[in-house]
């Protein structure tokens, strides 16, 4: 299959885990960008030798992806003040983007994708998390023309959850 390229937003376990998932299936991967560094704790999953930490997340998964014959664009930026500035908007999703993915998990990233014009941001835009430790996800697409935004998708979530769902989503660890 033919997928339009992606750029991501938020390189930890979700992100990475989706960024190698995408390459393997075919698509092109344009940017990957996440404002924290990787941690010990980070690396409890995987069995890899890596350089002395503490190490950008987004610098690390592009290095993983070029194993898979990717080139994308690594930038250590937070994406909630990038995307108040237009060259920080072009290294989040370069031209070309066909979907920005957000898996950072944060609501502020959510609502601060959701607030950006089609104009100032033309991909489309996605989101997948993990609530619940791990015992509930989502992924969210937005509309076209934006309608529904990923903020208003969220809202529809949390009001039609199950009650078992609802202690998921809400849980406060």
């Amino acid at each position: 299959p033919s997928y339009p390229p992606f750029s991501l937003v938020g390189c930890g376990s979700v992100g990475s885990k989706t960024a190698l998932h995408l390459a393997r299936a075919g698509a092109q991967i344009l940017a990957v960008s996440d404002s924290n560094e990787l941690r010990p704790h980070n690396m409890a999953r995987h069995a890899l030798v890596r350089p002395p930490l503490p190490w950008p997340k987004a610098f690390e998964l592009s290095d993983e992806l070029a194993l898979l014959g990717q080139k994308p664009e690594a930038h250590l930026i937070d994406v909630v003040r990038g995307l108040k500035r237009a060259d920080n908007r072009l290294l989040i999703s370069p031209p070309g983007t066909g979907t920005l993915l957000n898996t950072t998990a944060s609501s502020l990233v959510r609502d601060a994708l959701s607030m950006v014009s089609p104009a100032e941001l033309p991909a489309r835009m996605a989101e997948i998390a993990l609530f619940g430790r791990g015992r509930g996800g989502f992924v969210f697409h937005k509309g076209s023309n934006r309608n529904p935004s990923l903020a208003d998708l969220q809202a529809v979530l949390s009001a039609t959850v199950t009650p078992y769902e609802r202690t998921l989503l809400f849980d406060p660890e």
